[in-house]
């Protein structure tokens, strides 16, 4: 098998070939393809539809961005400007604050609703019995190791 080509996609456009392909022939090539379009499945929430749009959306609005730049854009979703910023930690491209505008703008168009993010909790959100528990934990933590240095 020769390679004729080679193009960075995002994960949702490789479940949509792989889904494409199960259509066409029934089945995919190999355990480990399986096992790909599984995981992409319960792990990627757009569409490849919507991430081709995105991607097109993207090239028209920052010319300046590489495909492989735009791929991991799709992957990650960011959600504010320093998800953007540590996407281009290595790149040699500097973004402006309009340009991370930008791509979160054309990203939040995009995004699923259903897509839930880690937030911390800062110390006003927590609730007093969250305190009592952490409190408590670590009073026994304490207490573990002053038992082990006293054996």
């Amino acid at each position: 098998m020769n390679l004729e080509s080679e193009e960075a996609i995002s994960m949702a456009e490789a479940k949509e070939i792989l889904s494409k392909i199960v259509e066409e022939r029934g089945e995919l090539a190999g355990y480990e393809q399986k096992i790909t379009l599984d995981f992409l499945k319960a792990c990627v929430p757009l569409s490849g539809e919507d991430a081709k749009k995105m991607k097109e959306e993207l090239k028209n609005a920052i010319p300046e961005l590489k495909d492989q730049q735009i791929a991991m854009i799709i992957n990650i979703l960011p959600m504010n400007d320093e998800d953007v910023k540590i996407i281009f930690a290595k790149e040699r491209l500097e973004l402006s604050e309009d340009m991370i505008k930008k791509i979160l703008e054309i990203v939040d168009k995009y995004r699923p609703e259903e897509i839930v993010t880690y937030k911390a909790f800062s110390k006003s959100e927590k609730s007093s019995e969250e305190e009592k528990t952490e409190n408590e934990n670590s009073g026994e933590d304490a207490e573990k190791e002053k038992t082990e240095v006293e054996e």
